[in-house]
């Protein structure tokens, strides 16, 4: 999870620039079943997402209008190798 975020925030930086858009912040929560049924990943591997998981990415952007933020989140899904890598296991919202 923690290299999603960083991985995210790297190139969501960059697109919003290209796509000139106030985007203040791209916020990343694990959300649904987890492992041995506890919040969060396991102590010994914390950036694990278990499989049930489902990795919710909120994006604040207040000007954005929806198609904007979509197009936003299918660049960074495309762009950042690890959302890339998760595929449909990223669900993109605007905040």
């Amino acid at each position: 999870m923690t290299l999603l975020q960083q991985c995210s925030n790297a190139h969501a930086a960059a697109i919003a620039t290209e796509m000139g858009m106030d985007v203040r912040s791209v916020r990343i929560e694990l959300a649904g079943a987890t492992q041995n049924g506890t919040a969060g990943a396991e102590k010994s591997n914390e950036s694990a997402v278990p499989h049930e998981s489902k990795v919710v990415a909120y994006i604040e952007a207040p000007q954005a209008t929806e198609e904007e933020v979509v197009m936003f989140a299918q660049r960074l899904q495309k762009e950042c190798p690890m959302a890339r890598q998760m595929g449909s296991s990223v669900e993109w919202r605007k905040k």
